[in-house]
């Protein structure tokens, strides 16, 4: 019985640990009902998560989630999916990855990077922006600057779309 307990214990310290993840790479371009049915999540209109998506577009952000996992709407058009939770991944990264390990691990195939320092709320973050030019499209790995550790990923369908005043910011 004690040694029952004792793998019961060590088996709920790995899952808290290391949980498992299920992946979204799959369902980056799709639509909100295509997202829920694939997931089998109830996504709905989330304030909250719109307001911890990192863009720098001239659009309104909103946001069909459930807390986990969210579909990314620029004025009203497809433009994204981002998720902060430790049970999903994207381009083989999951949250609570070390920053070092991350290009060594990525799978998202991108030209140049590109880090937006003091990103999130509290200033204490780092945004790379991955981008790949064939595609137009780009993968955003937010980096908590005090663990060094990802704390959120974002795929956007459209690079120039959410880096546009930023753009600006350096012509």
């Amino acid at each position: 019985d004690e040694a029952l307990c004792i793998l019961v214990a060590v088996k709920l310290i790995n899952n808290y640990f290391n949980p498992k993840t299920t992946d979204l790479t799959p369902y980056i371009n799709m639509e909100t009902d295509a997202v829920a049915r694939g997931l089998d999540l109830n996504l709905v209109n989330d304030a909250d998560m719109a307001s911890k998506i990192n863009h720098y577009s001239r659009g309104t952000v909103t946001v069909d989630g459930d807390g986990e996992v969210g579909v990314v709407y620029i004025d009203g058009k497809y433009a994204g999916l981002h998720t902060d939770s430790k049970y999903y991944e994207m381009f083989n990264l999951k949250i609570g990855d070390p920053e070092y390990s991350i290009e060594d691990e990525m799978t998202y195939e991108y030209d140049e990077c590109m880090s937006v320092l003091n990103d999130m709320a509290g200033g204490n973050s780092t945004a790379y922006f991955y981008n790949n030019y064939a595609d137009g499209d780009c993968f955003v790995v937010i980096i908590n600057d005090r663990s060094n550790k990802v704390v959120a990923l974002t795929y956007f369908k459209s690079y120039d779309q959410v880096t546009e005043t930023l753009e600006s910011l350096t012509e």
